[in-house]
């Protein structure tokens, strides 16, 4: 397909004052697809930023096949160097017959990008390096072969990026020894101090032999700004019985001061007002410590889930009874005493918030804070519509700005996994992704620029696919000096010439007699482009195909409307890529009548010499 120019139909003028924002607010981005297989759904995925280069994303996840053709499941990476707007997949061939899962990625302070999976049965804790950003991995390293005998689980990775003595060390940790019928189980962990080549370990750091009847996992490892190692993990019932302490789960963590050599004795999350910190069944901490300079520096955040909740059932897993929501707290004090944990954003009574959150700290020190969240469902819905949401903190975790919804599409339970190859079967993986269930973990990432990224898995596609945005969380701004905002003035043209269209994998029978194409617009130009942003067919055939334009038209005249497809910042910067606008087409009654398009596309740009500051009345 190729979009038309065409001459410039008029111009006006028009006058925006654009001024700095007087409150501080979140700003979301366009959503991006990430993810394009049609035979498999995605979850379990994680984020990590180049602190070299803000524009260099490497994200990861599992993709569970639905295909009756393959079996299993298989980790994937996805790197981004235009700071999310465009992906690529890497899949690794030798872990593909080898049933991949919990995998990880991270970044070294120069740029290397590092990727964690473990693969196989029995299992192999595996390591990449990558010196391109994500682009080529080299050869796996096998971190400890003693993971191959007693089992290995749920590994966390992360990297000293601060300027103290460890600066550079890689950690993982993990849940090793394990051994079901003795109940045996330990977190250790492993460290390399020269880039992942070669690796030390295990330490290990807890076990489960003074917890009778429990079981211990390992948690995202944090580090505080000199480089003191916080290592978390979590006691709960073994076998998941919830008769044992009414199913709940209780939280620990260690710290290491000499880089990951010895730790500390095992201490609770203790509440400065004294008991602990306390989950539901099934639900995992997060955290994130602010190494940023400023009085809320080494702060460490907490965030976890009231209840455990089923978007399914609607129900409480539980205790039968909604609602469930998100908690958070801090520690000013490295871990040692905790804050009363309170709810990070508030909710209709009977709406429910659900995870796996995510959480990350951004250089300016501001906390971001990312979960899925039933709140739009309308009265009497069939069943819960739901969306992924973002919070923010800029006072150190005392206030919470209101929560921006992140997903520009929500997915409806009873259109999820109908896209899929072999979805009819029902196998577990199908299951898997009618359930809605993300597993252990969903990507959460700052750059150095501050921008967040959430990289989540929604079903608005028909099945489970990861998605990304850009966050911004814009602080207020006090004008009481008198300065004016520069005044900006815009121009309404004809920007054919400064775009290009960017299809997105084409839909198949979302309605009966349908196919839907999800169109994205580049800016291939150095200007930017203002909404409202709007595309007008010039082309069409066959005549009367398009469904769903936001003027009515079927034909030549019919537009899209994709000011929206913009974000909140509601412009186009050079090379930044609009989100996918849907267009619904009449199904073809062969391929070669499949609709064939032209469009010119009109929007605002900045009017030369514009932009240069007023004087203050």
């Amino acid at each position: 397909m190729k979009v038309m120019s065409a001459l410039l139909l008029g111009t006006m003028l028009a006058t925006s004052s654009r001024s700095a924002p007087q409150e501080a607010r979140i700003l979301v981005g366009p959503n991006v697809l990430v993810s394009w297989e049609g035979d498999g759904v995605n979850d379990e995925t994680l984020l990590a930023s180049n602190p070299a280069n803000s524009m260099n994303l490497v994200g990861t996840g599992i993709n569970f096949w639905t295909n009756r053709s393959k079996d299993g499941q298989e980790n994937r990476v996805y790197y981004s160097f235009d700071g999310g707007y465009d992906w690529t997949t890497v899949k690794f061939s030798e872990d593909t017959s080898r049933n991949t899962a919990d995998p990880q990625v991270g970044f070294s302070l120069r740029g290397t990008a590092y990727f964690v999976s473990l693969a196989g049965d029995p299992s192999h804790l595996l390591f990449y390096r990558s010196d391109d950003g994500g682009k080529s991995w080299g050869k796996a390293v096998d971190v400890w072969l003693g993971c191959t005998h007693t089992g290995c689980d749920h590994p966390q990775i992360a990297v000293d990026q601060t300027a103290g003595r460890f600066a550079g060390n890689i950690y993982l940790s993990t849940l090793c020894g394990l051994d079901q019928l003795k109940l045996d189980a330990h977190i250790c962990l492993f460290r390399s101090t020269d880039d992942g080549i070669t690796w030390v370990g295990p330490v290990d750091v807890a076990s489960n032999h003074d917890l009778p009847e429990r079981r211990v996992q390992a948690l995202n490892i944090a580090t505080f700004a000199d480089g003191e190692l916080f290592l978390p993990f979590v006691d709960f019932p073994a076998q998941g019985d919830m008769r044992l302490d009414n199913g709940r789960y209780h939280y620990w963590f260690s710290t290491s001061r000499d880089g990951g050599i010895t730790f500390s004795s095992a201490q609770k999350l203790t509440l400065k007002e004294g008991g602990e910190i306390i989950g539901p069944f099934s639900e995992y901490l997060f955290f994130a410590v602010n190494t940023s300079p400023g009085r809320f520096r080494d702060r460490i955040f907490a965030t976890w889930l009231s209840e455990r909740y089923s978007p399914v059932s609607g129900t409480n897993l539980a205790k039968g009874t909604k609602p469930a929501r998100l908690l958070f707290s801090y520690s000013s004090d490295r871990g040692r005493t905790w804050s009363s944990p309170k709810a990070v954003s508030d909710l209709p009574g009977t709406s429910s918030q659900f995870g796996p959150p995510s959480i990350a700290v951004n250089n300016d020190g501001t906390v971001g804070i990312s979960w899925y969240d039933t709140r739009d469902t309308p009265p009497g819905h069939d069943e819960d519509l739901i969306n992924r949401y973002f919070a923010a903190s800029i006072d150190g975790g005392e206030t919470f700005l209101p929560a921006a919804r992140v997903s520009s599409v929500p997915t409806d339970l009873k259109s999820n996994s109908t896209h899929l190859l072999g979805a009819a079967a029902y196998d577990t993986s199908v299951l898997f992704s009618n359930g809605f269930d993300h597993g252990e973990y969903l990507g959460l990432a700052a750059s150095s620029d501050g921008t967040f990224h959430p990289f989540w898995s929604d079903g608005r596609t028909g099945s489970n696919q990861i998605w990304s945005a850009t966050v911004q969380v814009e602080r207020a701004v006090d004008n009481s000096n008198g300065q004016s905002a520069p005044q900006i003035e815009f121009v309404e043209a004809d920007v054919t010439d400064l775009v290009q269209a960017v299809l997105e994998p084409l839909r198949p029978f979302p309605l009966s007699g349908t196919v839907e194409l999800p169109v994205r617009l580049r800016n291939k130009s150095g200007k930017r482009i203002y909404g409202p942003l709007k595309v007008e067919v010039t082309e069409l055939t066959p005549d009367n195909s398009l469904l769903n334009a936001s003027n009515g038209k079927a034909s030549v005249g019919a537009t899209m409307d994709y000011t929206h497809a913009l974000g909140d910042l509601d412009l186009l910067q050079p090379n930044a890529i609009s989100e996918g606008v849907v267009w619904r087409f009449k199904v073809p009654s062969t391929f070669r009548e499949f609709p064939r398009f032209k469009f010119n596309v009109r929007a605002r740009i900045e009017r030369a010499n514009s932009g240069k500051k007023a004087n203050a009345q």
